[in-house]
């Protein structure tokens, strides 16, 4: 709305100075037309001359404010008030100057001198009001002042219309002509009593000497003529003191202003060309996360139970990752008929470079143990793989895979850095079983691995987790920790392999109470329900 209303205002004083391009010519010289030059004293003459010269740099001044404007805001409509109100107070004067004497033209020497006071006292508020813009002062004894000062103004103006009835600051005779009151010193104390008031606001300003001497012009120029004009009767020089003002602080302020406006708007546009940038970078990288996301989701199995024609088994696992996408995995798959492979694994590092080394890890592993390798044959194959013309990568992977032969029960398996596996035995309850661990797959070339055997009967359960459980922690950096993971296990031992991951699951997660996660959270738990060949 404030936007709108200073366009308004430039739009009316566009037309006010088309209004004066378009009077001042014909009403000029009409009155010159009129006028006997041979009655006119030359200090008429000079002040004609001053104020037509006056209104020219006025023009010229004013169509330069409106071709420097760079924004829409109060303190440039102000300051272009000042200059189109400066200007039609020199044409006011002129018209004085060329019906003064002229008895048929009295009412408007009369008329045009009360606009010409009355224009003098707009100019002194509104540079007020142009001062607390500039200022950007944010006090509100300011504010205060202000509603002062613009009360004082009101009283004024009624003193100054007031004058066409009383005639105590300057009257028009019989014969046309202009002269001063005995009270006409007093029409000029609330503009000295505002000039004080500038004066103040300038030196609590923070500008630059180069500001301050400028707007200091406003107040040395108008006091300097006021007291020439109350000293010497003839001479108006009131707005060609103000017009010298103007120029100075045209060059000095108003095109500062502007150029600092550019500046600060090329710095604007730059600061949101790089928001945009980045705003575009970051919808780039969250598209990749999610399709990232979504081929991590269809690389992991998700449907349980995974293989419904198989009663000889429980199996279910679950992957909560840090961030979009993460780098632990799990995996499960029948190497044969009788043989079922499950692997859990952690990589280290986090997001897309993760999750692809991972994807990576995954497949190899698959491959190896589709070829019939055992699980110790499996780690030292990836490893190599993944040793081989990667140094630069720098990334690794903790891996644990077993292979359980369903018609015995029989499992042989391996760790390679991983965390260790908790068994439960049927009606028992969890504890860790501490396998030998192997080096880090991806970490160094030729490196052998250990594996071993345990049997499983039925009713014994796996389970087999990453880092992230024991890991989890709440906001004072507690760690769940190992027991914690167990005693969650042990609540219900003997409950559904799905409630064992749930109850682990809320475990940590009231452990927490509201923590960031800063790890993917893997587990998995299988329970042998019966041997394959028994019915």
């Amino acid at each position: 709305m404030a936007r709108n209303m200073i366009k308004k205002r430039w739009e009316l004083q566009k037309l006010f100075i088309f209004l004066q391009l378009l009077i001042t010519p014909f009403l000029g010289m009409w009155l010159i037309s009129l006028r006997d030059w041979n009655t006119l004293v030359s200090s008429s003459v000079g002040n004609c001359t001053a104020d037509v010269v006056g209104m020219l740099v006025l023009l010229m001044l004013f169509f330069s404010c409106v071709k420097d404007r760079n924004d829409l805001s109060y303190r440039t409509g102000y300051f272009t008030y000042l200059v189109s109100i400066n200007g039609w107070a020199l044409f006011l004067d002129l018209i004085s100057w060329l019906v003064d004497g002229i008895p048929s033209l009295r009412l408007v020497n009369l008329i045009g001198n009360e606009i010409y006071y009355i224009l003098g006292l707009m100019v002194i508020m509104i540079f007020w009001h142009y001062l607390v813009e500039v200022s950007e002062l944010e006090d509100p004894r300011l504010t205060h002042l202000t509603k002062v000062l613009n009360i004082g103004a009101f009283i004024t103006l009624l003193a100054i219309v007031g004058n066409l009835a009383g005639r105590y600051y300057f009257d028009v005779n019989a014969e046309g002509v202009y002269s001063r009151q005995r009270f006409y010193p007093s029409s000029q104390l609330y503009s000295l009593l505002m000039l004080i008031c500038v004066l103040f606001l300038i030196l609590k300003m923070d500008l630059s000497k180069k500001k301050r001497r400028a707007l200091l012009t406003f107040i040395v120029a108008p006091f300097a003529t006021i007291v020439i004009q109350m000293l010497f009767y003839g001479i108006s020089v009131t707005y060609i003191g103000l017009l010298i003002s103007l120029i100075a602080i045209y060059g000095n302020v108003f095109t500062e202003q502007n150029r600092e406006l550019i500046e600060k708007r090329v710095e604007n546009l730059q600061k949101e060309r790089v928001i945009m940038l980045a705003r575009e970078e970051q919808q780039r990288m969250e598209t990749e996360l999610s399709l990232a996301a979504q081929i991590q989701t269809h690389m992991i199995p998700t449907i349980f139970p995974p293989f419904p024609d198989r009663k000889e088994f429980s199996l279910y696992a679950s992957m909560t990752p840090a961030r979009e996408v993460g780098g632990d995995f799990f995996d499960f798959f029948f190497v044969d008929k009788d043989h079922l492979a499950l692997v859990i694994a952690d990589v280290s590092g986090k997001g897309i470079p993760a999750a692809l080394y991972m994807m990576v890890s995954k497949t190899m592993l698959k491959n190896a143990a589709m070829q019939g390798m055992s699980p110790k044959q499996i780690l030292e194959t990836v490893n190599q793989q993944l040793c081989e013309g990667v140094e630069e990568v720098q990334m690794f992977v903790t891996v644990w895979i077993g292979i359980i032969d369903l018609s015995t029960g029989k499992m042989t398996a391996a760790n390679a850095g991983h965390e260790y596996p908790a068994i439960c035995r049927k009606n028992g309850s969890f504890e860790l079983f501490k396998d030998k661990h192997g080096l880090v797959l991806g970490a160094m070339e030729g490196m052998r691995y250990r594996e071993y055997e345990m049997v499983f009967q039925e009713g014994d359960t796996l389970f087999v987790y990453t880092d992230g459980v024991a890991e989890a922690n709440d906001p004072d950096n507690h760690l769940f920790g190992v027991d914690n993971m167990l005693k969650a296990l042990n609540k219900e031992a003997g409950a559904e392999v799905e409630g064992l991951l749930k109850n682990v699951r809320d475990d940590i997660e009231d452990f927490a109470f509201g923590a960031e996660q800063f790890d993917d959270i893997t587990m998995l738990a299988f329970r042998l329900e019966k041997l394959e060949g028994e019915k």
